[in-house]
C-alpha cells in the first residue's frame, strides 16, 4: 500500500514538473524576441534581435504578430541578410526596440534593396497592429516615408518606451535578397551625404569624360570618341538604375519604368562595351576564336533583352521562362566581359600595345561581374548589385577611367603613325615628281637624240649633197635629174623620220582610231622594219576612257616594245590589253633572254613606265627569266568625263 501511495505521489510530482516546464517554455516562446536597447550608438547590430519567417499565404498583421509571439520566427543571426530563392513568397520581419534614453529619437531602418515590390510597416498598439507606411517599387516614389533611392524607414521612439514593429516585404521573381541595417539619425544623414557626394563626384567625372571625348570626336573625326561617350552615358545610367537613383530623380511617377530600367541600361552598357572593344582593339579584319566568343555573347544579349522585357511586361506569371531568361542574361553579360579579356590577351600577343590598357581595365570589372553572377545564381544574393558602392560599380569606374587613358594613348600612337605616313607619302610624292621630271628630261633627250641621229643626219647629208652639185653643161641633163632625185629622196627620208618622231610623241591617230586601232597600226609599222613576230589582243571598249590615260597606255606599250626590240633579242612578243570592270590590265610578253628584275638594275625606260603607272594609281609587276619576260600592269579604269 505504501508503494502504491509512493507511485501516486511520484506521478503527481512528474505532472507538476512537466506543467511548470511547459508553461515556462510557452512564456519563453512568447518573449523569444529580444528587445534591442537604443542608446547613443551610431549603428546597431540587429542579427540577434531581428526575426523573420517566409510564407506563401496572405496573412494579416495581427495573425503575424500572434505567430511571432508563439514561435518567435527565425533569428537573422549569424547571417547579416536574407537571401532566398523563393522570391514570390511573403517575408515578415519583426523587431522590438526600446529607447533607453531620456529624449525622443528617430532611428533609420534600411533594407538595402531598392527593387522590392512591396514594403509595409506596422507597429503595435493596444488595439492591435496598425500600418505606418506602404511603399514599394511598384508604387510612385512619393509613397516612400523617406526620399531616398533605397527603402529607408524612419522609426520614431518615445523616451523610455518600447515599440514593436512588423515589416512585410515581397518581391516577384525567383530571388529575394535584403541586408537590413539600423542606424542613428546622425549616422544615416552622414552616410547619405557621403553617398550623394560620391555620386556627384562620379557624375562630374563621367560627364567630363563625355564632353572631352565629344570634343575630340568633333575635332579629330574619330568615331571611337563618340562611341566611348555613349558607353560612358550608358554605364552611368546603369549604375544609377541599379541603386534606384533614376527612379528618385528622373521618373518618380512611373514605377513601371523602374522595373525595366536596370535590365535595359545594363544590356545597352555591355553591348556598347563590346562595340568599343571591337573598335579600340581593331578586331574587324581578325579571325580569332576570342572574337567569335565575344560576338556570340553580344548576339545572345541582343536576343535576350527584348524577349526578357516582353515576358516581364506581358507575361509576368511565367516564372520558369523568366528564370531561364535571367540565366541567359547573366550568361551573356559574363560572356562579353570574359570575351573582351580574351581578345585583349590575343591582341597583346600579336604586338598591339594599346591592348594592355583594355586588359588592365577589364580584369577587376570581369572578376566583379563573375562574382556577382555566381552569388545571384548560387545564393540568390542581390546585395552585390544594390549595396553601394558595389564591386561592379567600382569596376565600371576603374574601367572607364583606364579606357579613357587608353584612348588618349591610342590617339597619340595613331597620331605618330599618321605623321610618319604623311612623311612617307610626301617622300613618295617627291620621288614620283622627280621621276616624272626625269622621265620628261629623258623624253626630251631621246627626242634630241632622234632628231640628231635621224633627221639631223639626213638633213646634213641633204645639205652636203646639194652643196656638192658640180657645174654641168646643159647636155648632161640626165645626171642632173638623177642628182635631184637623190636629193628629193634624202629630203623625203628626213620628212618621214620627223613624222615618226612626232607620231611617237603624240600620235594623231589616237583621236580617230582609238587606242586599239593606233596600237595595231604601230605594230604593222614595226613588222615592216623588224623580223619580230608581234601579236595584239584587245578586250573591252577603249573609247570609254579619257585622252590622257589613253596617251599614257600608248606610251607605256611603245616603251615596252622598244625595250623588246632593242634589248630582249626575242623572236616573238604579244600585247594583251583588257578593260575589265574597274581595272585596265596590260600584259606584255616576249620570249627573249630576260632581264634583271632587281629595281636597282632596271633601266630608265622601265622606271619611266613605273612613274607613269604610279601617277594613275596603278601597279607594275615584272617576271623575267631565261625563257622571256612578262610585264603585268594594272591601272584603275578612269572613265571619260
Amino acid at each position: 500500500m505504501k508503494c502504491l501511495q509512493l507511485s501516486y505521489r511520484s506521478i503527481f510530482l512528474a505532472v507538476i514538473i512537466l506543467f511548470i516546464v511547459g508553461y515556462s517554455r510557452a512564456q519563453a516562446a512568447g518573449d523569444s524576441i529580444i528587445v534591442l536597447q537604443i542608446g547613443g550608438g551610431d549603428r546597431y547590430v540587429i542579427n540577434d534581435h531581428l526575426h523573420w519567417f517566409r510564407t506563401s499565404e496572405i496573412l494579416d498583421p495581427d495573425s503575424v504578430f500572434s505567430l511571432f509571439s508563439g514561435m518567435g520566427g527565425k533569428s537573422l543571426a549569424p547571417s547579416s541578410g536574407i537571401h532566398s530563392t523563393f522570391g514570390n513568397d511573403h517575408y515578415w520581419l519583426s523587431l522590438k526596440l526600446q529607447n533607453s534614453g531620456s529624449d525622443n529619437r528617430t532611428i533609420y531602418f534600411q533594407l538595402n534593396n531598392p527593387h522590392l515590390d512591396s514594403v509595409r510597416v506596422f507597429y503595435q498598439t493596444p488595439d492591435g497592429m496598425k500600418q505606418l507606411w506602404e511603399t514599394g517599387a511598384t508604387l510612385p516614389f512619393d509613397t516612400r516615408p523617406y526620399p531616398y533611392h533605397d527603402f529607408v524607414l524612419p522609426l520614431k521612439l518615445t523616451a523610455g518606451a518600447t515599440e514593436y514593429f512588423i515589416i512585410h516585404t515581397k518581391k516577384e521573381g525567383k530571388i529575394f535578397s535584403i541586408k537590413p541595417e539600423l542606424m542613428d539619425e546622425d549616422y544615416f544623414k552622414g552616410k547619405e551625404q557621403r553617398l550623394y557626394t560620391i555620386f556627384g563626384l562620379f557624375l562630374g567625372f563621367m560627364l567630363f569624360n563625355v564632353f572631352v571625348n565629344l570634343f575630340l570626336g568633333v575635332t579629330l573625326g574619330d568615331r571611337i570618341h563618340y562611341l566611348y561617350s555613349l558607353y560612358v552615358l550608358a554605364a552611368m545610367s546603369w549604375m544609377f538604375c541599379s541603386v534606384g537613383a533614376e527612379f528618385q530623380f528622373v521618373f518618380p511617377n512611373h514605377p513601371e519604368w523602374f522595373m525595366l530600367s536596370q535590365s535595359i541600361t545594363g544590356a545597352i552598357t555591355m553591348i556598347l562595351m563590346s562595340l568599343l572593344a571591337f573598335v579600340f582593339l581593331q578586331l574587324k579584319d581578325l579571325r580569332i576564336k576570342a572574337k567569335f566568343v565575344l560576338q556570340c555573347a553580344t548576339g545572345l544579349l541582343l536576343i535576350t533583352l527584348p524577349v526578357k522585357l516582353a515576358v516581364e511586361s506581358f507575361f509576368p506569371s511565367f516564372s520558369h521562362l523568366k528564370e531561364f531568361l535571367l540565366y541567359s542574361y547573366l550568361l551573356s553579360v559574363a560572356g562579353i566581359a570574359v570575351g573582351i579579356v580574351w581578345v585583349a590577351i590575343v591582341r597583346i600577343r600579336q604586338g598591339f600595345t594599346p591592348a594592355w590598357f583594355y586588359l588592365s581595365a577589364m580584369c577587376y570589372l570581369t572578376i566583379s561581374i563573375l562574382f556577382a553572377c555566381y552569388r545571384i545564381l548560387r545564393y540568390g544574393d542581390l546585395t552585390e548589385l544594390f549595396s553601394t558602392p558595389t564591386n561592379v560599380q567600382l569596376g565600371l569606374l576603374v574601367e572607364t577611367t583606364i579606357i579613357f587613358l587608353g584612348i588618349i594613348y591610342r590617339y597619340n600612337l595613331m597620331k605618330g603613325e599618321r605623321i610618319h605616313l604623311k612623311q612617307q607619302l610626301a617622300k613618295q610624292e617627291l620621288d614620283m615628281n622627280r621621276q616624272v621630271i626625269v622621265a620628261q628630261e629623258d623624253e626630251r633627250r631621246r627626242l634630241a637624240q632622234d632628231l640628231h641621229d635621224d633627221v639631223g643626219a639626213t638633213l646634213s647629208t641633204l645639205i652636203l649633197h646639194i652643196s656638192n652639185v658640180p657645174e654641168l653643161p646643159e647636155w648632161q641633163t640626165d645626171f642632173a635629174l638623177n642628182y635631184n632625185r637623190k636629193s628629193l629622196s634624202i629630203g623625203k627620208k628626213a620628212l618621214a623620220d620627223l613624222r615618226n618622231i612626232a607620231h611617237d610623241l603624240l600620235p594623231r591617230d589616237l583621236q580617230v582610231n582609238g587606242l586599239f586601232g593606233t596600237l595595231n597600226e604601230r605594230l604593222q609599222s614595226l613588222r615592216s622594219i623588224t623580223s619580230l613576230h608581234l601579236d595584239l589582243y584587245t578586250h573591252g571598249d577603249d573609247r570609254a576612257i579619257g585622252e590622257e590615260l589613253v596617251l599614257t597606255l600608248y606610251r607605256v606599250v611603245n616603251e615596252l616594245l622598244n625595250n623588246v626590240i632593242k634589248h630582249a633579242e626575242a623572236t616573238r612578243a604579244s600585247i594583251d590589253i583588257s578593260f575589265i570592270g574597274d581595272e585596265i590590265i596590260l600584259v606584255v610578253e616576249d620570249n627573249g633572254k630576260g632581264i634583271k628584275v632587281d629595281h636597282r638594275h632596271l633601266g630608265m625606260g622601265i622606271r619611266n613606265i613605273e612613274s607613269r603607272v604610279a601617277f594613275w594609281g596603278g601597279t607594275v609587276n615584272m617576271d623575267s627569266n631565261a625563257r622571256g619576260t612578262t610585264v603585268i600592269i594594272t591601272i584603275p579604269n578612269v572613265q571619260k568625263a
